[in-house]
């Protein structure tokens, strides 16, 4: 028997025979053929086999905005990034603290949309691929630091109001 354009091999037994091929990625040829005692040759069976290999790469998730240790302004904040995988994506969630993982909009380019808290927060993101394999949790640190809403107020102590000045 021969794999591809391998170098032929003896199988192991003769009416009932067997042997081993390591196929290679993608489309294989397995020919195989019988010779008798006389010398006579068969004619040269073959299968077509295709070997996927199984997926054990993961995917890699960027979280690109907001940067990491930003100071924002706005509550309201898109977190957007990239993922990739050398297969098919099929997911990438993000997280806002300890709060519930959300599917984020697209795959490979990516984004979603949070409210952050007053002062530290932690936004996450991660990727699955078909296989179900999952990226690492990638995070980013920001701070929300709220408008300044309240009106100053000022107190004139002195002179009283109405007081006679001489």
């Amino acid at each position: 028997y021969q794999l591809n354009s391998g170098a032929w091999v003896s199988a192991t037994g003769l009416g009932s025979w067997s042997g081993s091929v390591t196929l290679v990625s993608g489309a294989n040829v397995i020919r195989a053929y019988a010779r008798d005692a006389a010398g006579n040759r068969s004619a040269t069976n073959s299968v077509n086999v295709t070997y996927y290999p199984p997926d054990v790469s993961v995917p890699v998730v960027v979280i690109g905005s907001p940067a990491n240790g930003a100071a924002l302004s706005n509550a309201v904040v898109t977190v957007s990034g990239t993922a990739s995988d050398n297969k098919t994506l099929t997911n990438v969630s993000y997280q806002l603290n300890s709060g519930a993982w959300v599917s984020a909009t697209g795959l490979g380019s990516w984004s979603g949309s949070v409210t952050l808290v007053s002062g530290a927060n932690v936004i996450r993101a991660y990727a699955r691929d078909a296989a179900d394999n999952r990226s690492a949790t990638n995070s980013v640190n920001v701070t929300y630091y709220p408008p300044d809403v309240t009106v100053p107020v000022v107190v004139i102590g002195s002179p009283a109001n109405g007081a006679a000045l001489s």
